[in-house]
């Protein structure tokens, strides 16, 4: 099946799995995606898949998301199990690559989509791009999204750094668990020269 056809099947498979808002809210990232991979010159298709796969089971229940992670062989961290709703990229992941195992750009795409919550060190564009706009597509609204927005447009890795920052800030000031991926893709930004105020302790 051609990429082309895969993004329509996988927004039609959408309309029916996901309740209305967080529908508007895949489109958003959808078109989001498609803006950033032009400007970027990245493969749109394989930023559209991403875009539409990366919340295909966001709205699962929590011991259906549980009860998936048997058959995709995925074992939950002591995270996961308390909050089952951090296990929705993986398993949409593993579900794309069973599902469509030879389009191009697989393997990043599961990247992206794996990681598109905690933020990682992508190997590929394809996933900085859907981890950006993730977090400021249309519908976001906070402090500070449109300066992230213009970012976008001009640097990728900064963007990522800044959303990975807001989103540590976000968890200690919530007094929320910071996911072992998300302090991954910060220390791994620094030690590349990627936002270069920062330093270790």
């Amino acid at each position: 099946m051609k990429s082309a056809m895969i993004v329509e099947k996988i927004h039609d498979e959408l309309k029916t799995l996901l309740k209305p808002k967080r529908l508007r809210h895949a489109e958003g990232v959808l078109d989001y995606s498609v803006m950033l991979a032009k400007r970027h010159g990245i493969d749109e298709n394989s930023a559209k898949i991403a875009a539409l796969y990366h919340d295909y089971f966001r709205n699962l229940k929590n011991d259906e998301l549980l009860q998936k992670t048997a058959a995709f062989g995925i074992v939950p961290n002591e995270y996961e199990i308390s909050k089952p709703i951090l296990l929705h990229g993986k398993l949409a992941a593993a579900d794309l690559l069973s599902k469509y195992p030879d389009i191009e750009n697989a393997e990043a795409i599961a990247e992206a989509v794996k990681y598109h919550t905690s933020g990682y060190s992508f190997s590929s564009d394809i996933g900085k791009i859907l981890f950006i706009s993730d977090s400021v597509e249309v519908n976001r609204d906070f402090e500070g999204v449109e300066r992230l927005r213009k970012m976008a447009m001009e640097d990728l890795d900064l963007t990522c750094f800044e959303i990975v920052k807001n989103k540590i800030g976000h968890s200690i000031s919530k007094g929320n668990i910071i996911l072992t991926e998300t302090l991954y893709a910060y220390n791994k930004m620094i030690m590349n020269g990627v936002g270069n105020n920062d330093r270790p302790a």
